[in-house]
């Protein structure tokens, strides 16, 4: 087998059938796991024989982790209500046949992947949680891999951290509990590391074609995968001599797959959605301070949405800076690899895990993509953790016991005391009985043959709560509103996603004037979502008022408004 520039040390079978690679130079006898930690298999300190013994059953740690990660995401999912973002994922794909749920999921800003998944995996369960087991799972599977894919190119020291970094991140917990696609993502990136790494040690074509597999569903799955697909590019042709020609022409083939990909994409999908409302909002709206914008220096810019990203893929202002601060160090050690151990290949993979940042940088500066402390960054939490790994690795000289032991004192408080994603619902405000009394005062106290009033977002949730068992009829487009049939209601629908006062009293007139509607002065509403809530945006007017108002929680009520014609 030709040699790629690791040092490969064979190590005791294990249920995931892993083969370890160290960063210290490994006996030739080598053949356990303790071989690649500081103590002798012979020493007879009480400290030794702990790591040996954690250096067996390391693969019971795994499970363990892999395991309470499951309980944690699943305890996460249970017992909360659809968010509008979850509950349009549901609308798009709630069609016919899975041609009608491409063509909806067209009018998204994702691939249409994961809309394919969601459509047949309804068949089997649409509840809230059946919904998100499939980002359950991934989440899930995407740390086993991610400790795998570290495993190989270190050691078992630097992939235990990254799964427990990643098995136990409050991000990835919060993110994995929902209908969205980043854990599908998480988990192709991860396979496809892996199997390209193993590529690199077996020299079999299977190896790229599985690592090419896997790039393709991560293309598939989020435009943000495009930064992955290019630092792995430029990786292995730093590498590619280490490659036999055989392996070369399939990698190249593969990549021209890829490409082909993106092409269709960019086609179908990308062009039409360039100077869109959608993206217009994205580049001035809620996303627009992770573009750069002016106002300060690019550096200035790239320094606060570093530290941005790093605040919110750990979850906390002050340890992310600290992430940072590892992740830098561990990139710095892996670059001088090379020059003070001779490891190219480290050196290699420190530029892996470096330019997906860069190339993120250069994104938000083009006004490509955003970056900084937001959820379309979590792309990037694989390489961070395996940066971070490598200093904590080497500061406990690769034990077990140490790296274990601080994550049974820290991951606990982590978990417990995190920032709050203000990108996410207030888990509070999202108590699935919040939602279940809303709807149940909607049908006690509006008759099915009064029309329901509500903003978009809110109009997604009533599709779910009151017609998800069927595919939703037709829109009718009408003074600038829209009409549809949920369930037994029609609800007219604003054409902005959270409205304001005033936006649902000029849509409201839109309604009355341009849709033939009888003449009416009362109007029942629906809120909910984020965003103000539209009893407390609705000022006191000597021409309207509001009766029979219920509230539920913060975000959601249903009330009667009474306007003069």
């Amino acid at each position: 087998m030709a040699t790629s520039g690791y040092n490969e040390t064979p190590k005791i079978r294990t249920p995931f059938c892993l083969r370890e690679f160290s960063l210290q130079q490994p006996s030739a006898k080598a053949d356990t796991v303790s071989d690649i930690a500081a103590p002798s298999p012979n020493a007879g300190s009480t400290a030794d024989r702990i790591e040996l013994l954690l250096a067996s059953q390391v693969d019971w740690i795994v499970i363990l982790s892999l395991v309470l990660a499951f309980a944690l995401r699943l305890a996460a999912a249970w017992g909360k209500y659809l968010n509008p973002d979850e509950a349009l994922h549901h609308l798009l794909v709630n069609q016919t046949s899975l041609l009608g749920a491409y063509r909806a999921s067209l009018t998204n800003a994702h691939p249409p992947l994961y809309f394919a998944l969601l459509y047949y995996w309804r068949f089997i369960g649409n509840s809230e949680v059946m919904l998100r087991l499939p980002s359950v799972l991934a989440s899930t599977a995407a740390g086993w891999m991610a400790y795998r894919w570290i495993a190989m190119v270190l050691s078992r020291a630097e992939g235990l951290i990254t799964l427990l970094l990643t098995a136990f991140s409050p991000m990835l917990i919060g993110l994995g509990a929902e209908v969205r696609n980043y854990s599908l993502l998480l988990l192709c990136m991860a396979s496809a590391l892996f199997f390209l790494e193993r590529a690199f040690r077996d020299q079999k074509v299977s190896s790229i074609a599985y690592s090419s597999l896997f790039l393709y569903l991560a293309i598939l799955t989020h435009y943000s995968a495009l930064w992955f697909v290019l630092a792995a590019g430029v990786y292995v042709l730093v590498r590619i001599c280490s490659l036999k020609v055989p392996m070369r022409i399939a990698w190249m083939l593969f990549q021209a797959g890829g490409a082909a990909i993106y092409v269709w994409l960019y086609v179908v999908h990308i062009s039409k959605m360039r100077g869109s409302p959608m993206e217009v909002e994205a580049l001035t709206g809620w996303l627009h301070a992770l573009y750069y914008r002016g106002g300060e220096s690019r550096a200035a810019f790239l320094y606060r949405s570093t530290v941005g990203v790093f605040q919110f893929l750990f979850a906390s202002d002050v340890w992310g800076v600290v992430a940072l601060l590892l992740f830098i160090v561990g990139v710095v050690w892996l670059l001088g690899a090379r020059a003070f151990q001779k490891r190219r290949d480290l050196a290699s993979f420190g530029i892996l895990l470096l330019l997906p940042f860069v190339l993120a940088m250069i994104a938000a500066l083009l006004d490509l993509y955003p970056y900084g402390g937001t959820r379309h960054c979590t792309y990037l939490i694989l390489f961070a953790t395996a940066g971070i790994s490598v200093p904590i690795a080497a500061a406990f000289r690769q034990r077990l016991a140490p790296i274990v032991l601080l994550a049974v004192l820290l991951l606990p408080y982590w978990y417990l005391h995190h920032a709050k994603d203000p990108q996410q619902m207030d888990p509070k405000e999202q108590k699935q009985e919040l939602m279940a009394n809303a709807i149940e005062d909607l049908q006690t106290s509006v008759p099915p043959s009064e029309p329901v009033f509500s903003d978009y977002q809110a109009s997604i949730m009533l599709a779910y709560y009151l017609g998800r068992d069927h595919p939703p009829p037709p829109q009718r487009e009408c003074g600038g509103v829209s009409e549809v049939q949920y369930g037994a209601y029609h609800v007219v629908i604003l054409g902005v996603w959270s409205a304001t006062g005033d936006q649902l009293i000029s849509g409201l007139d839109g309604w009355r004037k341009g849709c033939g509607a009888a003449p009416r002065d009362t109007f029942w509403i629906f809120d909910a979502g984020w965003g103000t809530n539209l009893l407390d945006d609705l000022g006191p007017s000597g021409a309207r008022s509001i009766s029979q108002r219920q509230r539920f929680g913060e975000t959601i009520s249903v009330f009667k408004l009474r306007m003069d014609r």
